[in-house]
């Protein structure tokens, strides 16, 4: 019998002795067929999702209503920016706040894929109208892997990937140097001299005139994702977008999230 099938007979009669529940609270999930990726019940979604009238366009943070942020706004700084658009499913506030944190760690990986599919679903249209040819999570340096062996970006990115019919490219964008995790800098300026030149793109082919989907967990002050966009976009990537579960705002930034 095919090992495919095997897996698929156990996940079915396991999921019929114990009825996956919700990755937040353990409530009744939502739960589709067709896509083998266990989403938040209806409450703890109504919470994480958190449609703001009023958005930059360029970041995703809320903003006046006369704002004109077609060239940023004042969380991601007014001016040119290696990234087109910032697709997230709500602010780092609240419940969305916990799953953010409880994501990070290698035993919730079902909250990562809950996100991830509720992203997908919920901005669709974002998705489809990005149009992105390579899928690209913010990868770790090596010896990061040595002491934490999960990556939120990577279990997120799978997840994106099967559900908008892309194939994950992990060795593309790799880190350079290690980095000093970004909660332990106390500024912008610090974070963003943390990050300077800690990437490099290993084949410019695979990016070249092509429009790419970064991903990570948590985007705060942004110097992880304009790093990462600026190297894909000397690479020649024509457009850049950026996928997060959560948008830090300024006032938060310095509360655990990078």
């Amino acid at each position: 019998m095919p090992i495919a099938l095997v897996q698929t007979a156990k996940r079915a009669l396991l999921d019929f002795a114990f009825p996956p529940g919700c990755p937040l609270c353990g409530g009744s999930p939502v739960i589709n067929d067709q896509l083998p990726i266990v989403g938040f019940c209806d409450d703890c979604r109504d919470q994480v999702c958190q449609p703001i009238q009023f958005a930059c366009d360029v970041c995703g943070a809320p903003v006046g209503q006369y704002t004109d942020t077609s060239k940023g706004c004042m969380e991601c700084g007014i001016g040119s920016h290696p990234f087109q658009q910032v697709i997230r499913l709500g602010l780092y506030d609240d419940l969305l706040r916990k799953a953010c944190i409880r994501a990070k760690d290698r035993l919730q990986e079902p909250i990562t894929a809950a996100s991830g599919r509720t992203l997908v679903e919920e901005y669709s249209d974002a998705f489809h109208a990005l149009e992105p040819d390579v899928l690209i999570p913010i990868p770790q340096h090596w010896t990061g892997r040595i002491f934490r062996t999960h990556n939120a970006a990577e279990v997120l990115a799978q997840v994106i990937g099967t559900m908008l019919g892309l194939t994950v490219n992990q060795k593309t964008l790799t880190r350079s140097r290690r980095t000093a995790p970004q909660k332990r800098t106390q500024s912008i300026a610090e974070r963003k001299s943390n990050q300077r030149g800690s990437f490099q793109i290993s084949d410019a082919s695979i990016v070249a005139n092509k429009r790419v989907l970064l991903v990570d967990d948590v985007l705060t002050t942004g110097a992880t994702a304009n790093e990462a966009a600026s190297e894909l976009k000397r690479a020649g990537a024509n457009v850049v977008g950026i996928a997060v579960i959560a948008r830090v705002l300024s006032s938060h930034s310095m509360n655990g999230a990078r």
